[in-house]
C-alpha cells in the first residue's frame, strides 16, 4: 500500500546545487531572445534585431522534509541548513545546478526565501531564484530516461561484457566489435555485405565468448563470476539483434516510442533524436494538440 508521504516522494523531481541534492516539488524557467526594435520616421512598423538568447532564469521550490520517502534522514537537519549557507555566504561566485531538464550548468542565485507550511510535517520549503552564468545551457535535455539509439545500447552491453569476462581471464574483444558493427551501420552508403559481414563478425566473437564461458569449471570462486559473464554476453546478444533489426527495416519506415514519464513534446523530441527543435516535427506527424505527452502516450517517429 502506498502512504502519503510515498506518493509525495514519487512526484517529486531531483535537483542538485554543488554537491547537496534534494527533492523538488516545483520548477519554472524562461527562456528569451533579445529583440531590438528600429523605427524611422513616417514609416510604418519597425525593423527587427535579434541580439541573442538572453540568460535563462527560472524558479525552484525545494522540500526539505522529514520522513520523506526514499531521502535521508540529514535532509532536514543537515542539508537545508548547508543549502542556506551556500546561498548566504556563495554570492560571488557560480554555483553548479543540475537542473532535470536542462541539465548541469553555472548559475547565480540572487534570492532566496525559506518558509514554514502549516500543516505539513517538520521540515521547510525553499524558494530560490537562478540565472544561467555565460549561455552554459546547450539545450533542453530530458534525464534519467532510457537510451533509444540502438548502437549506443550495443556500445554500453559489448563494454559490460567485456569487464565480466576479464575476471575469468577471457579476452572478449565484444567492445571492439561494437565498434566495427556501428562505423559500418553509421555510413550513409555503405555497402549491405559490409553491415552483414560486420554483424556476422560479432555474432561470430559472441558465440566464441559464450564457448570460451562454458569451459570454466564451477567453483566457490568462480560460479559468481561465471553467472555475471553469462548474463552480460546475452544482453549483449540481445543488443546486437536489434542493431541487426533496424538496420535491415525498410528505408524511411516509421517507428513508435513510448513515453516513459510525463513530458513535453521538446523533451520528447530531445530524448529521441536529441535535438528537441524536431518538436514541431512530431506534433504535426501524430496532430498533437497539446504540448505535453502522458507517461504510457506512444507516438509515431518518423
Amino acid at each position: 500500500m502506498t502512504t502519503p508521504d510515498d506518493a509525495l516522494s514519487l512526484s517529486l523531481q531531483r535537483c542538485t546545487l554543488e554537491s547537496i541534492a534534494f527533492p523538488v516539488e516545483s520548477i519554472e524557467q524562461q527562456g528569451a531572445r533579445g529583440v531590438v526594435e528600429h523605427e524611422q520616421w513616417g514609416r510604418d512598423g519597425a525593423e527587427l534585431t535579434d541580439t541573442g538568447r538572453k540568460a535563462y532564469r527560472g524558479k525552484i521550490t525545494a522540500l526539505f522534509l522529514r520522513g520523506l520517502s526514499g531521502w535521508p534522514d540529514s535532509l532536514y537537519e543537515t542539508d537545508y541548513p548547508a543549502v542556506i549557507d551556500l546561498l548566504a555566504t556563495r554570492g560571488d561566485r557560480d554555483l553548479r545546478l543540475a537542473h532535470p531538464l536542462l541539465g548541469t550548468f553555472p548559475v547565480r542565485v540572487p534570492s532566496w526565501a525559506p518558509r514554514v507550511v502549516a500543516g505539513v510535517r517538520s521540515g521547510a520549503y525553499l524558494d530560490f531564484e537562478w540565472i544561467e552564468q555565460r549561455a552554459s545551457v546547450t539545450g533542453v535535455v530530458a534525464t534519467l530516461l532510457p537510451a533509444t539509439d540502438v548502437g549506443q545500447t550495443l556500445d554500453v552491453a559489448a563494454a559490460a561484457a567485456d569487464a565480466a569476462l576479464a575476471p575469468l581471464g577471457i579476452l572478449g574483444g565484444l567492445a571492439r566489435a561494437a565498434t566495427t558493427v556501428r562505423t559500418a551501420v553509421g555510413r550513409a552508403l555503405a555497402p549491405v555485405g559490409e553491415v552483414q559481414g560486420a554483424i556476422s563478425q560479432m555474432r561470430g566473437t559472441i558465440a566464441q565468448a559464450t564457448r570460451m564461458i562454458s569451459l570454466q569449471a564451477l567453483t566457490g570462486t568462480t560460479r559468481a563470476l561465471v553467472h555475471a559473464a553469462r548474463a552480460s554476453v546475452a544482453q549483449c546478444k540481445g543488443a546486437l539483434a536489434r542493431v541487426e533489426a533496424q538496420a535491415t527495416a525498410p528505408a524511411g519506415l516509421p517507428r513508435t516510442i513510448t513515453a516513459p514519464r510525463r513530458m513535453t513534446v521538446a523533451e520528447f523530441a530531445a530524448w529521441v533524436y536529441r535535438d528537441p527543435r524536431k518538436a514541431g516535427q512530431l506534433r504535426v506527424v501524430n496532430g498533437l494538440a497539446s504540448d505535453t505527452i502522458a507517461a504510457g502516450q506512444t507516438l509515431v517517429v518518423p
